[in-house]
């Protein structure tokens, strides 16, 4: 070999480059050997890598799809529509009560206990929606009335045990995992989020004022959440130990005073609203 093609050869095994193979030393078996060699792989590699992303491409596509024909399936009917918003607020609602037992925080018992509240009352909407083709407005008004008591009642409960543990809790602090509160807190916001969009999907035709009503209900759940994040971003950032008890207090006082409130209106024959 000549001391040309020896310094080709060289530099392509320094550089991986691909180099130019005149006709006249085509027939050389050492340079196409070292070019099946050298390349073959990279170009399988390279075919690998592209299969790869035009295979998560179209798991994106097909996921993205399914999302559309699941909202629009939704969208075709009230009674789907609150039936998820059911089932979204009982899958929080039960990673929420699991994460409560796991952090001992009494902030993220309020969000919860404001979750299971307003979700008596989906479920209130729910059934008023099952039944409306075949019962009277006075059925309704009943169905409606009786299920925004019991989200009433569950919020006074919740509320006053909250109340009375944490005023315990600021005299004998107890030790809270506040890693534990801000998934709970996130996890919770997000199924807010959930609900939130999924009574979005209603048809302008649909924005009633049970829609309205179950819009504002996720809307303060949500802040709710905001607010057991927050506190347990400050806890955990600056070690504050008493923020927790702090926070669900005010919280279990706003809670007494929104029921007191709502339990006002539907008592006085108002369609309750918060």
């Amino acid at each position: 070999m000549s001391s040309e093609e020896r310094n080709e050869n060289r530099n392509a095994d320094d550089f991986g480059m691909e180099i130019f193979i005149p006709s006249e030393r085509r027939h050389n078996k050492r340079v196409n050997t070292f070019y099946y060699t050298r390349h073959e792989p990279s170009l399988q590699s390279s075919k690998s890598s592209v299969l790869y992303l035009q295979t998560e491409l179209s798991k994106e596509v097909h996921m993205f799809r399914a999302t559309r024909s699941f909202l629009a399936w939704l969208s075709l009917s009230e009674v789907r529509r609150y039936g998820a918003v059911v089932a979204s607020n009982l899958i929080t609602m039960l990673v929420q009560v699991i994460l409560v037992l796991a952090s001992g925080s009494l902030a993220l018992l309020s969000d919860t206990v404001h979750l299971g509240s307003d979700s008596v009352v989906t479920i209130g909407s729910l059934v008023v929606a099952l039944v409306s083709i075949r019962a009277t407005k006075a059925t309704d008004r009943m169905i409606r009335k009786w299920f925004a008591f019991a989200g009433i009642l569950l919020l006074w409960i919740g509320a006053y045990h909250i109340l009375g543990e944490a005023e315990d809790r600021m005299t004998n602090p107890v030790d809270i995992k506040n890693w534990w509160v801000l998934i709970g807190g996130v996890l919770g916001g997000t199924g807010n989020l959930i609900s939130l969009f999924i009574l979005r999907t209603a048809p302008h035709g649909d924005h009633n004022h049970t829609h309205s009503i179950l819009n504002w209900h996720v809307f303060f759940d949500f802040l709710f959440s905001v607010v057991v994040v927050i506190s347990a971003l400050l806890a955990i950032t600056y070690n504050i130990m008493g923020i927790d008890a702090w926070v669900s207090y005010r919280m279990a006082l706003f809670m007494i005073g929104l029921g007191g409130f709502l339990f006002a209106r539907v008592a006085g024959g108002h369609e309750h609203h918060h």
